[in-house]
């Protein structure tokens, strides 16, 4: 190849590297009609741009004014508030109509449209989410809610509430937060997150920098945060910080006095230091910066309308919410750029940032919303499931000293007594559905003395009273809605009976009562509605399980956490049955894996198998390294090394196929412009994936980076910079446009004959095609369709970002490379220099995880009730196109031997249907379809040394998987091959 030839391919690889091409099938690029847009407003639109306006007050008409706004002004956006889906909607269609630039719709939807539209779907407030272990029904709600603002033409919901709860008589957070443990709060909250913006939601996490922990009201006054600056990073800004390295769109900025941030006393909202300095700056932030509502008295105390939007841009916000004078707010502003108090340039940072979220929405083509149908469309019924489901795994258990469940048979006298109510509830009517014999009561709200008196004297003849505290609210400062009179009451009569203390409020109502040891059982429900009721009788009376936990500590007795599960709950996440296996096979099992570690061929391994989805055997063996100082614990985290191409890869060209954005015989040129001339350009990406592309194996693009002496200084640095973006380990980062130069050796280096040749090389363009098509990065993109929908933790790349060291297991103690023990850091050279992102390797996660992954495909694409993958797209991509040449691979997974002659890693036993893959540093993960048996084996064999090949001669992992085989046709559990 000629020398000129080079140098183009390097300068189209270079342009191709740092250019941000829209490959998405869009009418208009992004870039185009940002910019088209923004050209087209003068400069007084574009500060009207910033204002979304107040469409109406809770439960009155929509104000008129707002289409004076749009026709004069042409204002960014609009916030509806209490009123009707129908009237909502055909104003939206109205408004938009009218608007020259498309208007961004956003709600005030914490636990759906029901916090806000009649008739629609209310979902559990964020601290009964905070109960619940099962992340995935989470994931599931923000979908679903996400889909209803879709059919609203709702573009953006100010969720998820991301405070940290650490004030139990906080007045305006209670029970909006997931709860009082930051990192638990910062998980759910990025589950809730992703899933609005999987689907096309702006999310916004509020309300930075922290509204927990205070005791004032910022609608009515301005609060301040105490907490000194240690006290803050690990507290109230931890979720906001986490949020952002999970790729948050919008964060809202509270009204908040903060010393520790700020000593001005401005509110946070105005603050230059809280938001460009901190939030911009120190944290990282390049989404979408919202202010709390500016009608609100944390800030119209301290500064005029006007005077009030002005100083909110100079601070560094983004979209200035609910002006109370658009027009003042306009013109201050204005005078503000003529003046040189405001530069121009911040106008149209927030202008095109605010174009740029309005494009993503997809409204460069907005059309008129049908109306007919919404209320039907609104109210699906797997909707109304969800909640229930969500409740059920939610109520929360804390004390049983009594039997449970309740059940007709028993010989106790029962009365039920229900508080604050009038009427029969529906807790009390559902819990003798199972034929229980109990007499009920009720305590109303404002019973006169003689009503309380008979009630005391009825309740002295039964043996067991099932006691309700109902028609409750979240107001903290008013005991959550329980009156005086029913604490004194229920009080009293706990000195004298035994109870079952079912309580349908916040779980800091529980300080309100005498708890003592006559209270037999304690259930905490967290809401009053029929979702609550039901869940909670059907726990009783034996139907259902508990599963939840405490998201909030009450006092040393119920600390957060505490929760007692039900005997027969099933967990989400499987529980080990290994009854399902004969005592002699778990002998052999632990056998064959012990024999690798005392013959040296890994320090430690973990094994999981699950048979028709439930785990039958789950045990981790060894230590990290032969010192034998940390035992392997079945959450450590493994290199997963090509495991890779398979769990990130493959899953990811899955979904961008049954969403029609790619072909399996698109080819590289069609994507990579800089190939085209080159014998690159023709090879597709089904050849690339079944490895008979003509690519060679690998290229040591790591030989080039070094000499004698050691690392090349024109490539690394000892620190991350702008120019050493990508960690290779610890204290070594190297050159960006080293990525630059990998490309082009791909591109040059020699095709050989088109057949099957395993190949590493391919894989590395499945991540560039990835983001190409969605302008994601491929970590967040199978992070958003794959790991958070499944509800897995430790599946991730670069785990040092998220994970202490001590977590993950150590591969090699590379000698050759980068002279240290690589612990957190990809081993693969050429994943490494790439930063630790890769298609072929860099995905590090434990077996348990591993095998969720591969349940779900075989489950055909479903896990937990979520859809992930289609049936049809599973099956295309597990089978093997070309056996016919001798190539047993799938695409993206390997296959059993075409011969069963042929040496190969998965039992003999595993019938022609199954699939799987294996690792260099010692990994396999295998699924039959045909037995549903899925095994994994993670392990670290290449620890001390990489030339370690003890456990391919040892035969460790298919004698394992051997053993699942004949254990289960031993139990006669429908094994065939």
């Amino acid at each position: 190849m000629t020398f000129s030839h080079k140098f183009f391919i390097s300068i189209f690889v270079l342009l191709f590297l740092f250019s941000k091409i829209n490959y998405s099938q869009t009418i208009i690029p992004e870039e185009t009609w940002v910019d088209s847009v923004y050209n087209s407003l003068s400069q007084e639109e574009r500060i009207a741009q910033l204002m979304v306006v107040r469409a109406n007050k809770s439960g009155e008409p929509y104000d008129e004014n707002v289409t004076g706004l749009i026709k004069k002004y042409n204002i960014g956006g609009v916030t509806f508030f209490k009123g009707d889906a129908v009237d909502q909607l055909n104003k939206t269609n109205q408004w938009q109509s009218m608007a020259k630039t498309p208007l961004f719709v956003t709600i005030d939807g914490e636990w759906g449209l029901g916090m806000r539209l009649n008739k629609t779907i209310s979902y559990p407030y964020q601290m009964t989410l905070g109960a619940i272990d099962n992340d995935s029904l989470i994931y599931k709600m923000g979908c679903q809610i996400a889909e209803q603002c879709k059919r609203m033409g709702i573009h953006s919901n100010f969720a998820p509430v991301v405070d940290v709860n650490n004030n139990a008589s906080n007045p305006v957070i209670g029970m909006r937060s997931f709860g009082d443990d930051p990192q638990a709060v910062a998980k759910k909250a990025s589950i809730y997150a992703k899933a609005l913006q999987h689907n096309r939601i702006l999310a916004t996490a509020k309300h930075f920098p922290g509204h927990g922990d205070t005791q004032n009201d910022s609608h009515k006054t301005l609060p301040t945060i105490t907490g000194d600056r240690k006290h803050l990073n690990e507290n109230e800004l931890l979720p906001f910080d986490y949020l952002i390295s999970q790729g948050i769109d919008g964060i809202m900025v509270a009204h908040l006095n903060v010393p520790a941030l700020d000593s001005s006393n401005l509110p946070s909202t105005l603050s230059n230091k809280m938001i460009s300095g901190l939030l911009k700056e120190e944290m990282g932030f390049e989404g979408l910066i919202i202010t709390d509502a500016l009608d609100m008295k944390g800030v119209t105390n301290s500064f005029p309308s006007g005077l009030i939007e002005l100083k909110a841009l100079q601070a560094g916000n983004d979209v200035l919410l609910l002006p109370a004078d658009v027009p003042k707010a306009i013109q201050t502003i204005k005078t503000a750029i003529d003046s040189g108090q405001l530069l121009p340039q911040r106008i149209e940072e927030s202008c095109r940032k605010m174009l740029t979220y309005k494009y993503r929405a997809r409204l460069y083509n907005h059309q008129t919303i049908a109306v007919e149908n919404l209320l039907i469309d609104l109210q699906k019924t797997e909707y109304q499931n969800l909640v229930s489901e969500l409740y059920e795994n939610a109520i929360t258990l804390l004390r049983t000293d009594i039997m449970l469940p309740l059940s007709a048979g028993s010989k106790l006298k029962i009365a039920t007594l229900a508080t604050g109510n009038g009427k029969l509830t529906g807790f009390q009517k559902e819990i003798t559905k199972n034929s229980l014999t109990v007499r009920h009561f009720l305590l109303p709200n404002k019973a006169d003395a003689n009503k309380i008196a008979l009630l005391k004297k009825e309740l002295a003849n039964f043996d067991l009273v099932i006691v309700s505290i109902q028609n409750t609210n979240i107001l903290a400062a008013k005991n959550f809605g329980i009156e005086d009179q029913v604490i004194r009451f229920v009080n009293e009569l706990t000195t004298k009976k035994s109870v079952i203390f079912n309580l349908f409020a916040s779980p800091y109502a529980l300080n309100l009562f005498k708890v003592n040891d006559n209270y037999k059982s304690i259930l905490i429900a967290y809401q009053d509605n029929p979702f609550a009721e039901k869940a909670a009788a059907n726990i009783l009376i034996g139907n259902l399980p508990a599963k939840g936990h405490l998201p909030v500590m009450l006092n040393d007795s119920f600390p957060s956490g505490m929760g007692l599960i039900g005997a027969n709950i099933i967990d989400d996440k499987l529980i080990p049955k290994q009854a399902a296996i004969d005592n002699l096979f778990i002998k052999k099992i632990d056998s064959f894996a012990m024999e690798g570690i005392q013959k040296k061929a890994y320090p430690g391994c973990q094994v999981v198998a699950l048979k028709q989805g439930e785990i039958i055997f789950q045990q981790s063996y060894g230590f990290h390294t032969y010192e034998n100082t940390d035992s392997v614990k079945n959450t450590d985290i493994y290199d997963l090394a090509s495991l890779t191409k398979m769990l990130a890869s493959t899953l990811a060209i899955m979904k961008l196929y049954e969403q029609n954005k790619i072909k399996l015989d698109d080819s590289l040129g069609k994507f990579f412009p800089y190939l085209i001339g080159t014998n690159k350009s023709g090879l597709k990406i089904i050849d690339l994936m079944t490895h008979q592309s003509g690519l060679d194996g690998w290229i040591p693009f790591h030989l080039q980076t070094f000499t004698e002496l050691g690392p090349k200084p024109a490539l690394y640095s000892n620190n991350l910079d702008e120019n050493h973006p990508f960690r290779v380990a610890n204290n070594l980062f190297i050159s960006r446009t080293f990525k630059n130069l990998m490309f082009s050796q791909i591109a040059e280096s020699k095709l050989k004959t088109k057949e099957y040749r395993y190949s590493d090389l391919g894989f590395y363009y499945i991540p560039e095609i990835v983001e190409l098509i969605t302008n994601k990065k491929f970590d967040a993109f199978v992070d958003e369709y794959f790991y958070t929908p499944l509800g897995l933790e430790s599946t991730c790349f670069r785990p040092l970002l998220r994970f202490p060291k001590s977590q993950i297991v150590p591969t090699e103690q590379d000698k050759e490379f980068r002279h240290q023990l690589l612990q957190g850091d990809v081993h693969d050279y050429g994943a490494a220099l790439l930063g630790g992102i890769s298609g072929h390797a860099g995905l590090f996660s434990n077996a348990t995880e591993v095998a969720i992954i591969m349940q779900m495909l075989l489950n055909e694409g479903t896990y937990n009730g979520v859809r992930i993958l289609e049936p049809e797209t599973i099956k295309k991509f597990t089978s093997a196109p070309f056996a016919a040449k001798k190539n047993r691979r799938g695409i993206g997974f390997d296959k059993p031997p075409l011969d069963k002659k042929e040496d190969g890693m998965p039992a003999t036993e595993a019938s022609a249907k199954s699939y799987g893959h294996s690792g260099f540093t010692g990994t396999f993960a295998w699924a039959d379809p045909e037995n549903q048996l899925v095994f994994v084996f993670l392990s670290n064999r290449i620890h001390p040394d990489a030339t370690n090949s003890m456990l391919s001669k040892l035969s460790t992992r298919t004698n394992i998987h051997e053993m699942f085989y004949k254990a289960l046709k031993a139990n006669k559990l429908n094994v065939s091959n």
